[in-house]
């Protein structure tokens, strides 16, 4: 699935979904994270969650939309989810009743 977004020159470029880490709303914009480049979006992130869902895409907190795929460990005493299993700079948080959906993937 291909999906619209806005590069660094504000020009629309689709990307697919399978290179997308996650979605994530800061103020009043909503970005997507690729392991190497950041994207801004028009749609809301309800609606990227709807279309995304059936590929593998959860809500871990009201903020962010997360590719499960992409997720390699996960810290229950930080809150958060990361994309690398040696690197602990990508990251996102997770909310507390959402723990239960990393239950499968290896914790720190």
């Amino acid at each position: 699935m291909q999906l619209p977004v806005k590069n660094s020159r504000n020009e629309v470029v689709f990307i697919s979904a399978d290179e997308v880490l996650y979605l994530i709303r800061e103020g009043r914009d909503i970005f997507v994270h690729t392991s190497k480049t950041r994207y801004s979006i028009i749609n809301s992130l309800n609606d990227f969650e709807a279309l995304l869902q059936p590929s593998g895409f959860e809500k871990l907190d009201k903020s962010n939309l997360v590719n499960m795929e992409k997720v390699m460990k996960w810290s229950s005493v930080e809150n958060k989810a990361y994309f690398d299993k040696e690197d602990k700079s990508i990251k996102v948080h997770v909310s507390r009743r959402n723990q239960e959906k990393l239950a499968g993937y290896p914790e720190l």
